[in-house]
């Protein structure tokens, strides 16, 4: 019977999570987010973090989408915010790279298209070898796909076709990378399939 409970419950908050970018935020789950930034802690390597975290919308939703899934705060566990406090930091962290490169500092929602696809790929892959952690890259490529999907829902709920595609084309472009392996030996099969048919 508990874990029957723990199995509804678990499909419950799911798709809670999956529908949230359609609804309107509670002032409880906002404020829940502000409380986890809030204790996000400065670094002299990466200062004012914590600011891209307070102000960044996509950024936000990504850290709202997170604390969703943990559920209430009776069945958290301590490291549990804390995780979703480097996650939002990571993305911060590549935010903050990715603004060097330009004139003004955008938002995250304007890097996540395809025409800004190999300049965030190139990011995502100097800052994990700067490091020497291939996990940072396979990290930031998850939370990306997670973000264009975040991006996409924002969209559709604002009836904003075009960036909506955008949104779309990134997630697929994000998946192939992320999943690459995968993809290529598939390709690989296909290419040799039709080879032998030919023959």
């Amino acid at each position: 019977m508990g874990l029957k409970m723990t199995l509804r419950e678990n499909f419950i908050r799911e798709a809670r999570c999956e529908i949230a970018p359609f609804l309107q935020q509670q002032d409880e789950d906002i404020e829940m987010l502000d409380e986890v930034i809030d204790k996000m802690k400065e670094t002299k390597e990466n200062p004012g973090l914590k600011k891209v975290c307070q102000e960044d919308e996509l950024i936000r939703q990504f850290g709202l989408y997170h604390l969703g899934r943990l559920g209430p705060l009776d069945e958290q566990r301590l490291k549990d915010q804390d995780n979703v406090r480097t996650k939002m930091r990571s993305l911060a962290r590549l935010l903050v790279r990715l603004n060097g490169e330009e004139l003004f500092s955008y938002p995250l929602s304007h890097f996540i298209c395809a025409q800004k696809f190999d300049l965030v790929a190139k990011t995502v892959k100097e800052m994990y070898q700067e490091i020497g952690s291939s996990q940072l890259g396979l990290n930031l490529g998850h939370y990306i796909k997670q973000v264009s999907l975040l991006k996409s829902s924002m969209c559709l709920r604002r009836q904003d076709c075009r960036r909506k595609k955008r949104g779309k084309r990134v997630h697929r472009n994000v998946r192939c990378r992320v999943e690459g392996k995968g993809f290529i030996s598939r390709q690989q099969k296909q290419a040799s399939k039709s080879n032998e048919q030919k023959m």
